[in-house]
């Protein structure tokens, strides 16, 4: 419009999107001061046949494979007028089921203005949540780079937490509770010396 109007769309004689005079885009609803808003009629049920009250669907061109993104949402940087991602979220195939997907949390670790991001962390189709690897094994597991040690936190069924060290040494520090309840701490060089206590108490 040329002048300070609105302008609406409508199928089936009802609204289905408006834009404001400010070039704001609403979807399924007239009250938005965002750029784009968008609005479901329906309540969520998270079937991902029906859609159902979702707000928005977002799909790739990916193949099926174990570790494929499926789908990007991505989030821009402050590089001038080059309009480059920074940051990025998908879903993500974690198995070799083609249904059996997690979400990926995607960053720029290089000083460099073009570069292909990384994956920082992962929640596989189990749950699981990897920091530093692609294959979480357990509810927790965060791996350190190889170049460097550091103290990182990783679960497994056998033990509330591991650390190790770096991503070629074992794990090097495990707490765990006993069978009689009381709390274990093991640390070990990741080859054959450790020490265990009983009856620790962490707050």
């Amino acid at each position: 419009t040329s002048g300070a109007y609105n302008l609406v769309f409508k199928t089936n004689n009802s609204e289905a999107m408006r834009i404001d005079s400010n070039g704001n885009v609403g979807i399924g609803t007239t009250s938005f001061s965002s750029s784009l808003a968008v609005q479901s009629s329906a309540a969520p049920t998270f079937n991902n046949d029906t859609h159902a009250g979702e707000s928005i669907f977002v799909r790739g061109s990916a193949t099926s494979g174990d570790g494929n993104a499926q789908a990007v949402v991505a989030f821009g940087k402050a590089d001038g007028s080059s309009r480059r991602s920074g940051a990025a979220i998908a879903s993500v195939q974690t198995n070799s089921d083609a249904d059996r997907v997690g979400l990926g949390f995607y960053t720029s670790p290089s000083s460099t203005s073009s570069q292909t991001m990384s994956q920082a962390m992962l929640i596989n189709h189990a749950g699981n949540v990897g920091i530093g690897t692609s294959s979480p094994k357990v509810p927790f597991h965060t791996v350190g780079p190889s170049a460097r040690p550091v103290s990182l936190a990783e679960f497994d069924t056998a033990s509330t937490a591991q650390f190790q060290s770096d991503s070629a040494t074992a794990s090097s520090l495990y707490i765990a509770e006993g069978n009689s309840h009381d709390q274990i701490l093991q640390v070990t060089d990741g080859a054959t010396n450790s020490s265990t206590a009983g009856a620790l108490l962490l707050n």
